[in-house]
C-alpha cells in the first residue's frame, strides 16, 4: 500500500474518532481532502474558510509539531504539517470549543452587528465542546505516522464455542395477550386526549390526565438496567408530541423552537428518576399555555404573517413598508387590518414582544440592563427602562430584584 493511501486512512480515522472537521492542504494551498461533521451556513462558512487559510499560512512557517489556533470567533483549530511521499501537506482539525461562549458579552465587547451576533450564536450552539485533555489526545493522534492506519487492520473475534441465544433460536411471532392489547389501546386513547388538551390550551385538564394515567405508561421492562436513558428517550418522544400540538394550534414557529431548545437541554441534563415526572408536567403546562396565549389561528393570513415576522425579528428596526410588501398589501391597509384584529398597532405589538423577551431574560439570565436592552433591539438603555416601566410598572432592575426576593 502507498503512503498516500495510508495518509488518507489517517484522515478518515481522525474524522471518525474526533467527530470533527478534517481538512488537508498541499503546500501550494490546494485543498485535497475535507470531511465535515459540522455544516455551516454560508456566512459562517466564509469565516471558517478564512481561518483555515490563515492557519495554513502560519503552519507553513512552523516545524512539524501540532499547533493550537485561537479564532477571533472563539473557537479553536489544531494544525500541523505532514510529509507524504516527499510532499508537504498541512493538516487541520476542528473547529471546536473548550468552554461555552458568552455570546452577549462577546458581541458587546467586539461591537458586533446583529448578523455577526447571529453567526457567533450559531458557533456557540453548534460546535462541540471538548476538554483540554481530549484536545491533547487529538493532537497526539495527529502526530502518529500515517502507516499506523493500515486498512487491512481488523479486530478478530474469539470463538468461545457458545452461540448467542438469538442465533440458535429462530425468530418467533409471539401472540399478544388480550390484556396487553387493551392496555396499548388505552394508552393511545389517553395520549390523544392529552394532546388535544395541549392544543386547546387547557393545561389543567392535560395535567389531570397525566396524573390519573401515570401507571399506564410504565416501560421499565424495556431497559431495566438503564432507567435514566429510558426516561430520557421517553421524554424526547413525549416532548416531540406536545411540541407538534403547539404548532398545530398555530403557535409561531420561533416560539415553539425557543421552548423546544430549552426542554431539549433540560432532558439531557436530568440525572434522577424523580425529576422526570416534574419535567413532563412542566412541558405540558408550558406548551398548553403557549397554545392558549400565542396561537394565531384566530387571525387572518396577513396578520399572522406579520406577527410571525415580529416574533423572529423583534430586535430589528420596524419597517412597515417592507412588511406590507411581504404581505402584498398597502402599508395603510396593513396598519388598519392589524389594529382591527389585534387591538394594537404594529409598533405596540413589537414592543409587547420585546418586553416579554426582556422579562424572560431577566428571569433566567445574569445580563446587565444594558445587555438586555441591546439584545431585544433598544440601543438606548434609558429608553428601554422607560418602556419597560410603562408596560410593567417596574424598572428592569426593580423587576429583577423583586423576582430574586420571591424565589
Amino acid at each position: 500500500m502507498s503512503h498516500s493511501n495510508h495518509a488518507e486512512n489517517l484522515l478518515v480515522m481522525l474524522h471518525e474518532i474526533t467527530d470533527l472537521n478534517v481538512v488537508l492542504f498541499q503546500d501550494s494551498g490546494v485543498e485535497v481532502f475535507r470531511e465535515e461533521s459540522v455544516h455551516f451556513p454560508e456566512e459562517v462558512m466564509k469565516l471558517y474558510n478564512a481561518d483555515l487559510n490563515a492557519l495554513f499560512k502560519l503552519l507553513l512557517e512552523k516545524d512539524s509539531g501540532v499547533y493550537e489556533f485561537d479564532s477571533t470567533w472563539q473557537y479553536k483549530l489544531l494544525g500541523k504539517t505532514i510529509e507524504v511521499d516527499g510532499l508537504r501537506y498541512v493538516l487541520i482539525v476542528g473547529p471546536f470549543l473548550i468552554e461555552t461562549i458568552d455570546v452577549f458579552q462577546h458581541s458587546l465587547e467586539r461591537g458586533l452587528s446583529h448578523d455577526q451576533h447571529l453567526q457567533l450564536q450559531f458557533i456557540a450552539e453548534q460546535l462541540p465542546i471538548i476538554s483540554p485533555m481530549k484536545m491533547n489526545a487529538y493532537g497526539k493522534l495527529m502526530s502518529l505516522e500515517p502507516t499506523v492506519f493500515d486498512e487491512n487492520f481488523k479486530i478478530h473475534a474469539i470463538d468461545t464455542g457458545e452461540k448467542k441465544k438469538n442465533q440458535d433460536t429462530p425468530n418467533q411471532i409471539v401472540k399478544m395477550k388480550e390484556t396487553d392489547i387493551e392496555l396499548i389501546e388505552l394508552r393511545y386513547k389517553i395520549e390523544d386526549q392529552l394532546l388535544e388538551q395541549v392544543k386547546k390550551g387547557n393545561s389543567a385538564e392535560a395535567e389531570r390526565l397525566v396524573i390519573e394515567s401515570y401507571n399506564y405508561f410504565n416501560f421499565e421492562e424495556r431497559m431495566p438496567k438503564q432507567p435514566i436513558r429510558l426516561l430520557k428517550n421517553l421524554s424526547i418522544i413525549f416532548h416531540t408530541l406536545v411540541r407538534r400540538e403547539a404548532r398545530n394550534a398555530k403557535v409561531p414557529a420561533i416560539l415553539v423552537h425557543r421552548t423546544s431548545e430549552k426542554f431539549a437541554r433540560e432532558i439531557e441534563e436530568l440525572k434522577r428518576v424523580s425529576e422526570f415526572e416534574e419535567l413532563r408536567r412542566r412541558m405540558i403546562k408550558t406548551y398548553a399555555d403557549l397554545s392558549k396565549s400565542e396561537a394565531l389561528s384566530g387571525y387572518s393570513g396577513t396578520v399572522r404573517k406579520v406577527i410571525e415576522h415580529l416574533q423572529v425579528h423583534f430586535d430589528r428596526p420596524l419597517n412597515k413598508d417592507e412588511l406590507a410588501e411581504k404581505c402584498y398589501v398597502h402599508p395603510s391597509h396593513l396598519s388598519r387590518k392589524f389594529k382591527q384584529e389585534t387591538g394594537m398597532t404594529v409598533k405596540e405589538y413589537q414592543q409587547k414582544i420585546r418586553i416579554e423577551r426582556a422579562i424572560e431574560i431577566l428571569d433566567n439570565e445574569k445580563l446587565s440592563v444594558e445587555e438586555v436592552a441591546w439584545f431585544i433591539g433598544y440601543e438606548d438603555p434609558s429608553y428601554f427602562t422607560r418602556v419597560f416601566k410603562n408596560k410593567t410598572g417596574l424598572t428592569p432592575s426593580d423587576y429583577r430584584l423583586r423576582r430574586t426576593k420571591t424565589k
